[in-house]
């Protein structure tokens, strides 16, 4: 018997899956994430584009509509597991559940329920390792039949099937566990499919993505198996769904379609979708300034912003009309030390934390300059005792930190932030304090004729109520805001 687990996916072609059970004559099938897939990357995210899209026909009163979804399925599995532990639920029951708490009129619910299958046939697509199995076993000569855990009718799988491409499928080919009081996790699908075949168990080949109900559970009756779960691996908590988090859902499936084969590391394909992000707000911010006014130049930072530059000089080569643009490498530190021209109090609290312990030596590094002190450079002072010894070395260290102004200076003017006319700094600025600093240096040594308006893609914290300085326009909030939307800042939770 061919029966191959999670630790098999991806390491066998279609072929080779069909080979492995040569005395099968029927290929059983799962339907969603085996033989089809969407343009999203979690089933739930069907909703949060019926939210998206409802909220733009119908107002801000649909807000939540995603999660609401999501609950009123739980709501209608509990009332139906508490009937009967077998059977599965029908859409019908979902938005009766979800009509109990949303005051839903019967039009409404009919609607709703024409609404979420007119999305799915728009997001349905295949996938490519089903669409290569069920060709292999058609020219085979193989009959074949699709089995879905699932609360759509049949009628519905045969229409998105035929959507995405399978013109073969018609409704013989289909049991759905919403038509048929059971399910595959708990055998009874598979106890009234194999009732209903003319073989035997072992002459079944059955391919899905959930180790038991399409492997455990059907091994067990003697049949064939094989998973293949890659296209699994964007599925988390269901909850996670509103029109916040599309942007990354498509970038997270696109990347689940090209590494459909493999193990693809699903840590990585987020926080790389995160960035990519990123770097679209902020090359869409900068866009919709440029057309509002006048810019001379465009400066991106940090990390992010080096994406950012790139995807910008790239605009330019294909020919879009930008102005010019650089990367431009700042740090907190050095912007914030250029602006100090006196150490007090403030300042040398700013420099050592109240928890620290720092020899001489790590406080001459921190400065830039030689510090005279009755301490031995090797004996770790305290926190007081390190900001005593700053004062009593100011002269030294403002000497130290004027000529690091200079520098920094000189820098500015050969990435052209001198130069008379309004710049654009960019950066995901999570303070806007260095920007502030920044600005600040500019203004007084053009006497305003140059100058910086920074531009956030993740302006929060104390950007408002402490860095009134220098214009600051950001996607974000500030820490008087809610978590949530903070959170949706970037798209995703």
């Amino acid at each position: 018997m061919l029966s191959t687990g999670l630790d098999a996916v991806a390491s066998l072609t279609a072929e080779q899956v069909l080979d492995g059970a040569s005395d099968a004559t029927i290929l059983s099938i799962d339907f969603f994430d085996t033989l089809v897939t969407r343009t999203v990357a979690q089933p739930s995210h069907v909703f949060a584009v019926m939210e998206q899209e409802l909220i733009k026909e119908d107002g801000r009163g649909w807000k939540g509509f995603a999660v609401g979804r999501v609950l009123a399925e739980h709501a209608a599995r509990a009332n139906a597991h508490y009937e009967d532990p077998l059977r599965d639920v029908s859409i019908g029951e979902i938005y009766s559940a979800m009509a109990q708490h949303s005051d839903f009129s019967m039009a409404e619910r009919s609607a709703l329920i024409r609404r979420e299958r007119e999305t799915e046939l728009r997001l349905v697509k295949p996938v490519q390792f089903g669409i290569e199995i069920t060709s292999a076993a058609r020219a085979r000569g193989m009959r074949i039949a699709i089995l879905s855990d699932n609360y759509m009718p049949a009628e519905h799988i045969v229409n998105m099937a035929r959507a995405a491409g399978y013109s073969w499928v018609v409704a013989d080919h289909v049991m759905v566990s919403c038509e048929h009081g059971g399910m595959k996790n708990n055998g009874e699908l598979w106890r009234k499919f194999l009732e209903n075949i003319a073989v035997v168990p072992y002459q079944v080949l059955h391919v899905g993505d959930d180790e038991l109900a399409d492997h455990s559970v059907p091994a067990s009756f003697g049949v064939h198996t094989h998973v293949q779960n890659s296209m699994r691996r964007s599925h988390r908590v269901m909850e996670n769904t509103s029109p916040a988090v599309l942007p990354l859902s498509y970038i997270e499936s696109s990347y689940r379609d090209k590494y459909a084969n493999s193990k693809w590391p699903v840590n990585q394909v987020i926080a790389g979708g995160a960035i990519a992000l990123v770097v679209a707000s902020q090359i869409v911010d900068v866009l919709q300034v440029v057309k509002s006014r006048k810019v001379q130049s465009v400066h991106f930072v940090a990390r992010d912003g080096y994406l950012a530059y790139q995807v910008w000089e790239r605009l330019r080569k294909f020919g879009v009309e930008l102005p010019k643009a650089s990367y431009t490498a700042l740090s907190r530190s050095v912007s914030w030390r250029s602006c100090i021209n006196e150490v007090v109090n403030d300042t040398v609290q700013r420099l050592v934390g109240e928890d620290e312990g720092l020899t001489i030596e790590r406080l001459q590094r921190r400065v830039g300059c030689d510090l005279v002190s009755e301490h031995p450079e090797d004996v770790v002072l305290s926190a007081s005792q390190a900001r005593t010894v700053l004062i009593e070395n100011s002269d030294s260290i403002i000497g130290s930190w004027q000529a690091l102004r200079v520098r920094l200076l000189t820098y500015l003017e050969s990435v052209g932030l001198l130069e008379d006319g309004h710049h654009l700094l960019v950066d995901l600025g999570w303070t806007g304090s260095t920007i502030a600093d920044i600005a600040e240096l500019v203004k007084t040594q053009t006497g305003g004729k140059s100058v910086i308006e920074g531009r956030l893609t993740g302006m929060y914290w104390d950007a408002t109520p402490h860095r009134s300085r220098v214009p600051l326009h950001g996607y974000a909030t500030d820490e008087f805001d809610g978590v949530e939307a903070n959170l949706r800042l970037l798209g995703c939770q």
